[in-house]
C-alpha cells in the first residue's frame, strides 16, 4: 500500500500561492515512488478509527497532474503520506489549509517538522520524515513514540521494519523531538495545505489525502533596510521637487 503527502514543486507553488482564497482542486494523473528498494514497515493504529497495514512503503512519491485554476500546466508534486486508511492513487482532490484539517496543536508540530526537514534530501532522510509525519498525525496518547507503549488502546506505532530500520527510526524520533520543541514558532513564508480525496458528497472516495506546501520568499533584514532606505531617498527627492523658493523684489 503506497502512502504519500505532497509538497508542491516550483510551478505548483506559484499556482497555489496565488489561489489560496479560491476553491482549487488538484487532479493527479500519475503516481510513482521517488526511490526504489525502499524501506517498509507495518503500521498499527488502535484508536478510533483503527487500522493495520502490512509492509507499507516508507518513501515519498511523485504525483503528476494539474491544478484546476491552471489546467494547461502539468506539475510534479513531491510527497509523503498523510492518510494511512486509504491507498495512494490518481484522482481529483479538494485543497484545504492544514489548519482546517488537523487540530491546532498537531498542525503546529507538522509545520515545524516541514519547515525544518520537509525538503527532499535522500532516501534515508525522506523515509524518516515520513515516519515522523505518521506519528504526529496518528498518535493519540499525548506522547510521541514510534514504539508500542504499554497497553494497546489509543495509540499508533510502526514495527517489522525492513531495509535500514535503525537509522530511519532514530532520525524520525530526532525530527519529532525537534518539531515538538519548535511548535508554534514562526514559520514565515511556509504555506501548508491538504489535498482531500472527496467525492461530490464530501465523502472519502478511497484515495489518500495529501499534504503539500509552498514557500513564499521572505526578504532578509538587510533587504528590508535597503528597501526602507530607498523609500526614504525617494521621499526626500519628492519633497525637494515640491519645494518652491519665494523671491521678492523691492
Amino acid at each position: 500500500m503506497n502512502k504519500f503527502i505532497a509538497m508542491a514543486m516550483a510551478g505548483a507553488a506559484m499556482t497555489c500561492a496565488a489561489s489560496a482564497a479560491q476553491a482549487v482542486t488538484f487532479t493527479a494523473s500519475q503516481v510513482s515512488l521517488v526511490y526504489s528498494n525502499v524501506s517498509t514497515g507495518d503500521l498499527h493504529k488502535t484508536s478510533n478509527p483503527s487500522t493495520y497495514a502490512d509492509n507499507v512503503a516508507i518513501s515519498p512519491q511523485t504525483l503528476r497532474g494539474t491544478f484546476s485554476d491552471n489546467p494547461s500546466v502539468t506539475v510534479d508534486l513531491f510527497g509523503y503520506c498523510v492518510d494511512i486508511f486509504e491507498t495512494s492513487g490518481t484522482g481529483t482532490f479538494n485543497i484545504v489549509p492544514l489548519t482546517t484539517y488537523l487540530s491546532a496543536a498537531k498542525a503546529n508540530v507538522v509545520a515545524a517538522l516541514i519547515n525544518a526537514q520537509g525538503d527532499t534530501k535522500n532516501k534515508t532522510h525522506d523515509a524518516a520524515v515520513q515516519l515522523a509525519i505518521w506519528e504526529i498525525i496518528n498518535e493519540t496518547r499525548g506522547t510521541y513514540d514510534l514504539d508500542k507503549m504499554s497497553g494497546s488502546a489509543g495509540q499508533f506505532w510502526v514495527d517489522d521494519f525492513r531495509n535500514n530500520p535503525g537509522t530511519i527510526k532514530t532520525l524520525a524520533e530526532t525530527f519529532i523531538t525537534a518539531a515538538v520543541a519548535a511548535a508554534g514558532n514562526s514559520t514565515q513564508g511556509l504555506n501548508i495545505y491538504v489535498a482531500q480525496s472527496l467525492d461530490s458528497y464530501g465523502r472519502n472516495n478511497g484515495k489518500q489525502d495529501m499534504l503539500y506546501w509552498t514557500r513564499t520568499a521572505v526578504p532578509e533584514p538587510a533587504t528590508w533596510g535597503m528597501m526602507l532606505l530607498g523609500l526614504g531617498l525617494v521621499g526626500h527627492a519628492m519633497r525637494r521637487r515640491n519645494t518652491r523658493t519665494a523671491v521678492s523684489f523691492s
